[in-house]
């Protein structure tokens, strides 16, 4: 359960982030946004586990 809520709270945090480090005209709105850093953070979840890197139920980290 924690790991998920990790994973939600770092996707949310690299989406907004991004969005303040590449300001301009971005047709997404910063929810959006909010939301692709969350897809991000699952996706690189996936892979860490299926690339052995993570164990099943570890969240990504920070770097």
């Amino acid at each position: 359960m924690f790991s998920l809520i990790g994973t939600l709270l770092v996707g949310l945090v690299v989406g907004l982030l991004a969005r303040a480090l590449k300001p301009g005209d971005d047709k997404l709105g910063w929810i959006m946004t909010a939301l692709l850093g969350i897809a991000g953070s699952f996706l690189a979840t996936y892979v860490g586990v299926a690339m052995g890197w993570y164990e099943q139920g570890e969240a990504a980290g920070w770097i």
